[in-house]
């Protein structure tokens, strides 16, 4: 049920944002080499928001999968707002969780992040 797609939200937020902090280096580079900090964020975002769009996608498709079928068969109205609003937020809560881990990512100053690595 409900517990089934925060829990595949807050996983799909822990894997993305563990993939920006561990390309933190990569992303000191790019600012060592002239890029700003909007430029190398932007640049992160557009590389994870497919995925984050191919995990809702593919989610929602499943939940759909699951619960319409048999909505139907009862003869039961199929509601699709509740559906909606529930990607919406599962799509807002990623969002949140990417944005965070790349302000993570990006804290401090490029040349000390290549110093420690």
């Amino acid at each position: 049920g409900g517990r089934g797609g925060r829990r595949g939200a807050v996983g799909g937020g822990v894997v993305a944002a563990r993939n920006i902090v561990e390309r933190r280096v990569e992303l000191a580079v790019l600012e060592a080499g002239g890029w700003s900090r909007w430029q190398t964020r932007r640049l992160t975002l557009v590389e994870i928001l497919p995925l984050v769009a191919a995990g809702l996608a593919i989610g929602g498709g499943c939940a759909w999968l699951v619960t319409v079928p048999g909505q139907w068969l009862r003869g039961a109205a199929i509601q699709y707002v509740p559906f909606a609003c529930a990607l919406a937020v599962l799509g807002g809560v990623s969002l949140v969780a990417v944005w965070a881990a790349i302000g993570l990512s990006l804290r401090g100053e490029a040349g000390e992040v290549l110093r420690r690595e």
